[in-house]
């Protein structure tokens, strides 16, 4: 994804025409290495690779997470926060969130806003949430998005016709569909959670119809046999399960670590003295 970020800063420099185009280079990944360079950028760009998507979260998390004063907000109302950093971020990706996450428990009558929700084309917006579980999925929904949308797909492959966040479907199957979206897709550019955060969210589901011993290592297949009594779930329960497994968190935050050498190594490279043996000279074949 090198070409993103040197397409972007040849722009820059063309459009600012400073006398020193190096000085804004050096300045450009500077920024970027504090994963500062997609704020107040368009949709595309923060979208564009899996590490702006990383760095646009923890931002995001950085400046209006911190405050104790806002648990509790609207779907719409977070949306609105999300576009203070990104004025055209995607209201497809909070409306699908909105869709699949518990209404907060101090405002599980939805009455009160009906009037509001009525003239929306999604209702659900207008809907008051527990702010952490706003980001949560969030990290899900935006962070692995293909991943999420192919996994609906399976939901609504196995479930009755329209789709619908809230029908059961059987755990064995949704086991056996998602297996099979990360086979189709091994060799593709999309990127997904790892594979045993998912199983791992369908054996929490299971755990209290199947026996498995928490620290034994089980094969594909072992998993799959396991699952077959293992009841129903629905696409907002496997959200659910999924946003809150805490690898999700951790593969965003691994995206963004940039790995410098260590000091000592630094320091042995340095005073490393050249090889005082002259290199082989490959001698030509005899004839």
């Amino acid at each position: 994804n090198v070409h993103v970020y040197l397409q972007d800063i040849v722009k820059i420099i063309l459009d600012r025409r400073e006398e020193k185009p190096i000085d804004l280079l050096h300045e450009y990944i500077s920024v970027a290495l504090k994963g500062e360079h997609v704020l107040l950028r368009d949709y595309s760009f923060i979208s564009a690779t899996q590490y702006n998507k990383a760095c646009f979260l923890i931002q995001m998390k950085k400046i209006f997470h911190g405050s104790p004063h806002y648990k509790v907000v609207s779907a719409q109302d977070y949306h609105q926060c999300l576009c203070l950093l990104c004025t055209d971020f995607s209201r497809e990706v909070i409306a699908e969130i909105a869709k699949v996450l518990p209404v907060h428990s101090s405002y599980s009558d939805t009455s009160s806003i009906e009037f509001h929700s009525s003239l929306a084309s999604v209702p659900e917006l207008f809907y008051k949430f527990d702010i952490e579980e706003i980001r949560k999925a969030l990290n899900l929904f935006f962070y692995f998005d293909e991943f999420m949308e192919k996994a609906k797909g399976v939901f609504k492959d196995l479930g009755s016709g329209e789709f619908k966040p809230e029908e059961q479907v059987m755990v064995s199957l949704v086991f056996t569909g998602i297996k099979g979206v990360y086979e189709r897709n091994k060799n593709s550019s999309f990127l997904f959670p790892y594979f045993g955060t998912v199983i791992e969210s369908l054996l929490l589901k299971a755990q209290h119809k199947v026996k498995f011993e928490a620290h034994q290592v089980y094969t594909v297949p072992e998993i799959q046999s396991l699952l077959h009594g293992a009841g129903t779930i629905s696409f907002k329960e496997f959200s659910s399960l999924l946003m809150n497994h805490p690898q999700i968190e951790q593969e965003i935050l691994k995206e963004t670590e940039i790995k410098q050498p260590k000091e000592e190594e630094l320091q042995r490279l340095a005073t490393e003295d050249s090889p005082t043996r002259s290199p082989t000279v490959p001698q030509p074949a005899r004839k």
